[in-house]
């Protein structure tokens, strides 16, 4: 692991160290090693060895060391920040080797791979910002100064006694030689902190092939990283107190981010204990173990007296190909540091940075730089995109008008000025591939209603699909002959109905590239036209492209555009209007002068007061939705509004366990990996594989291990598990749901009640009561099996699943800082935009505006693959405005061929008279 804390002030990091510069370990150790110093930027100031508190007080104070001459030429005081901790440690068997057995090469290799780690970011992460031209930029400066402390336990906890801990402090000082301008110049960590799980990934990575090869110890992956085979659970769980400590504080304030945890645990350590002696603490741990536990690390421990030689199993080139499988499932490009560190993870104890950097250029994936990082993608994502682009292009002034070649004729009478504008653009393209593009909440539907009436009387048939089965429902509802794109893409029969016919895709912004290109294959085969409508701005597809986006910035189409907010109005629509338009900040600033945000820092607080205006509002028999962009926020959130309910008698006093099946959401190539199962898992496919299984079969995982995953059917039977079939089955974690008769229920998955009726995908429900027999009983009579799992509270929801939906009441937003990282543009957007009214129909709960509002200006817009390799210019070259100049002249010459002689006169007659003939949206 590696954390990173920013010393606020010189005074705290003195404090801090103090006793550590006075001795080296929180306790006292016999054979104790110094504090020692680290860099290039250290050797220049001429330190080296033992770390001094003289010295190290110094360069807090941004002073050098010997002289007290002011470091760095700026200095702000109490307001300068002194330096960033660097944190290493090992995973936790590590330590527990380390400390009951006394294997001090374990300590040695640990500060090695610290060390080299420290080396590389030293190389690559350490960076000044300078001043050239009069812009300011970043520049690499490639030196440090650093301290490194070594600790090997954690604080005194509740006996007085701490729990091993080994871990490495390393101390980077704000300074570094910049050669070029021959002086000392506060550094920039940014990248540093963009790429940390690089190195953390790296630093374990280092340590775990030297355990496996140098010491001889044996690496276990795990789901969630890696310990020395051999060592029990249960004894890492005793030795662990510590954190179960600061996961219940964590589970008591509402904390459920990682890195909250990690600044929780700085903040209720206790004071540091007097020293206890090495032999006493060991034989303190040794005491809490069983007799077999004891055995069990004196065996581990024997075993590997000598070198063991390479793990087997993962080359560097096998870990590399599982990260690219892995990450271009769900990205079309993906950092090079990010490729690597899931592909040091796969690998760990058998590769190492170096032997993946040696190996990348051989992995066929195709680089290049993008907002200052190496990016990489990969041959067959490019290929896709460009198949979407082609059939797009090649489309354009190739087709009839749907609409024929007379003016359009409106069925409803309520079509605005600009849904009546879209629909006959639309109606008169010569185009192939058509765009509609609208806002969320402009009546995006009732125009897209219009217009299948209108192709539909020219004697077209319209078939319109979706990519969840709740917008394909919304569709149904509308009157479409509707589909998932997921049924489509497997059913030849609903792909047959296509030929001649126009193919609508709704909520085209969440169909991934993979998919689109898909689409118009099929298209392209049945003679469709396509018409995509949706709107970039909002979530993106959870697979890999932003096909909609690339359409509009690379294809050369003209959307036919949607602005007119029609779902909110006042202060509210204002506020709406400019999170479309790209302009967060002034969007939060509109809802926090309404009144809509509410700051309450108290995690419990907060969401009782959301909880409290939620269950006002159901009692005001009004709807009301409660988002929040996180699943963990999300329960929350649902529990303290189950606890309000209860406490005003709205919830049944009869509580019911359901079996809840949480979907891990596992991409293929994980779901190809032994070690990302855990025992009690639940395995469900999607599809017939060979050797017996069939669509909507359930396993439970039995064991896993290096020979792969043994599950055990409903019949009892223990097989092997396909793990090259990963693609036709999901992997799930059982966990309870607790509800009672007036809980709100969401069914994950589509499936089917006792008595056969269909239960959709993102469908909310009532509990009405429970059989005898323990199943539930729907408000509409429905009875579903108390073993269906695929159930979670309905009271809140993500804002994905939110999309599409329309609130006629209010909605409750939970956006602490916790959620931060989910937290940006698109999410906020479409999150506000769900409620119907003015500035009531809105209320945001948070513990940080200042943080929020930073968060939700981040666009959340990823680099295609299109875009990587072809950037566009930050000025358009002669030869290509030439060549769009020419296009365009072939684009009209196709259009004019298509409309004939007649129509061309029509329009040179018009053009010399000034007259603007009907509207035609053949322009590019």
């Amino acid at each position: 692991m590696l954390r990173i804390h920013q010393s606020a002030s010189a005074a705290q990091a003195k404090q801090y160290y103090t006793q550590a510069l006075d001795r080296t370990d929180y306790y006292a150790r016999d054979g104790e090693q110094p504090g020692i110093w680290f860099g290039q930027g250290a050797e220049r100031l001429g330190l080296a060895g033992e770390v001094s508190k003289e010295a190290f007080f110094a360069l807090l104070e941004n002073r050098q060391p010997g002289t007290q001459q002011r470091l760095t030429a700026r200095d702000k005081g109490d307001q300068r920040r002194p330096g960033w901790d660097l944190v290493f440690s090992p995973p936790k068997s590590v330590s527990v080797l380390q400390a009951l057995t006394g294997d001090e090469r374990i300590r040695e290799a640990m500060l090695t791979s610290a060390k080299e780690t420290l080396a590389e970011i030293e190389a690559e992460a350490i960076a000044t910002r300078l001043r050239r031209g009069g812009q300011q930029g970043i520049e690499p400066v490639s030196n440090l100064v650093a301290s490194l402390f070594t600790h090997d336990t954690t604080r005194a906890l509740g006996d007085n006694t701490p729990d091993p801990h080994d871990h490495i402090h390393a101390y980077v000082h704000n300074a570094a030689w910049i050669e070029r301008e021959h002086r000392w110049q506060a550094i920039d960590t940014h990248a540093l902190h963009i790429d940390r799980p690089y190195y953390e990934a790296a630093f374990e990575a280092r340590l775990a092939a030297r355990l496996a090869h140098d010491l001889g110890y044996h690496i276990e992956r795990r789901s969630n990283g890696w310990e020395i085979a051999g060592v029990p659970q249960t004894v890492i769980d005793k030795m662990s107190r510590r954190t179960a400590e600061i996961e219940a504080e964590a589970k008591r304030r509402g904390i459920t981010s990682a890195a909250d945890k990690g600044q929780l645990g700085a903040k209720t350590r206790r004071a540091k204990g007097d020293p206890i002696p090495s032999g006493e603490l060991r034989d303190n741990w040794l005491a809490k173990l069983t007799p077999d536990e004891r055995q069990a690390i004196a065996t581990t421990f024997n075993h590997a007296r000598g070198p063991g030689g390479p793990q087997l199993g993962t080359t560097p080139l096998q870990a590399l190909a599982h990260a690219a499988d892995h990450h271009f499932e769900r990205e079309s490009t993906v950092p090079v540091k990010t490729l690597l560190t899931s592909a040091l993870k796969f690998g760990v104890g058998a590769v190492t940075p170096e032997s993946l950097r040696e190996q990348f250029p051989r992995q066929g994936l195709l680089t290049a730089k993008a907002d200052g990082r190496l990016r990489a993608t990969a041959a067959d994502v490019l290929a896709e995109e460009q198949a979407m682009l082609r059939f797009t292009r090649d489309g354009r002034g190739a087709c009839d008008p749907l609409g024929g070649y007379g003016e359009p004729t409106f069925r409803r009478d309520d079509l605005n000025s600009g849904q009546k504008r879209a629909v006959t653009a639309l109606l008169s393209s010569f185009d192939r591939v058509q765009i509609l593009r609208g806002l969320a909440g402009v009546g995006k539907s009732t125009a897209l209603g219009e217009l299948r009436n209108a192709i539909e009387a020219q004697g077209r048939s319209v078939f319109a699909v979706a990519p969840s089965t709740g917008a394909r429902d919304i569709l149904r509802a509308d009157g479409f002959h509707a589909e998932t794109i997921a049924m489509l893409l497997t059913s030849e029969a609903q792909q047959k109905q296509l030929a001649s016919g126009v193919l609508i895709v709704d909520e085209a912004g969440m169909v991934g590239s993979r998919d689109m290109a898909r689409l118009f294959a099929l298209a392209e085969r049945q003679g469709a036209r396509v018409i995509l409508s949706g709107d970039s701005a909002q979530h993106r597809s959870p697979a890999r492209g932003t096909a909609l986006r690339l359409l509009e910035e690379r294809g050369g189409l003209k959307p036919a555009g949607l602005t007119e907010i029609l779902r909110q109005t006042g202060k509210l629509r204002d506020a709406v209007a400019a999170l479309a338009g790209g302009h967060g900040e002034e969007g939060f600033d509109r809802l926090d002068a309404m009144g809509a945000i509410n700051e309450t820092p108290d995690a419990a607080q907060r969401y009782q007061l959301l909880a409290r205006d939620y269950v006002d509002t159901l009692q005001q028999s009004k709807e009301a939705l409660a988002i929040a962009p996180t699943h963990a926020e999300g329960e929350a959130v649902g529990t303290a509004i189950r606890t309000e309910l209860k406490s005003r008698g709205l919830l049944g006093s009869n509580e019911h366990c359901l079996l809840r099946l949480e979907n891990t959401n596992l991409t293929t190539a994980q779901r190809q990996d032994a070690a990302q199962y855990r025992d009690g898992d639940v395995v469900q496919f999607v599809q017939n594989v060979k050797g017996g299984w069939r669509k909507g079969d359930r396993a439970t995982v039995v064991s896993h291990g290096e020979s792969g995953v043994q599950v055990r059917t409903v019949s009892g039977e223990v097989k092997a598990l396909p793990l090259a079939a990963a693609e036709k089955f999901q992997l799930y974690r059982t966990q309870e749901l607790t509800v009672a008769a007036g809980d709100r229920i969401r069914f994950t998955l589509g499936g089917t009640t006792r008595d056969h009726k269909r239960l959709s995908n993102g469908r909310v429900a009532t509990i009405a009561g429970f059989t005898p027999g323990g199943d539930v009983r729907l408000d509409n009579g429905w009875v579903v099996p108390k073993e269906f799992g695929h159930v979670a509270s309905g009271w809140t929801v993500t804002s994905h699943a939110s999309q599409g939906r329309t609130v006629k009441g209010r909605v409750f937003l939970a956006q602490s800082a916790a959620s931060l990282p989910a937290s940006n543009l698109s999410q906020f957007y479409v999150s506000v935009s769900r409620a119907k009214g003015g500035p009531g129909a809105v209320a945001i709960y948070t513990d940080d505006k200042f943080a929020l509002r930073r968060a939700v200006a981040r666009s959340d817009q990823p680099i295609t693959a299109t875009e990587l390799l072809n950037p566009r210019a930050a000025t358009t070259p002669a030869w290509a405005s030439m060549l769009e100049r020419v296009r365009r002249l072939a684009y009209h010459a196709k259009v004019y061929a298509r409309l004939g002689l007649d129509h061309v006169r029509e329009q040179l007659t018009a053009a010399q008279s000034h007259v603007v003939p009907r509207e035609v949206s053949y322009e590019r």
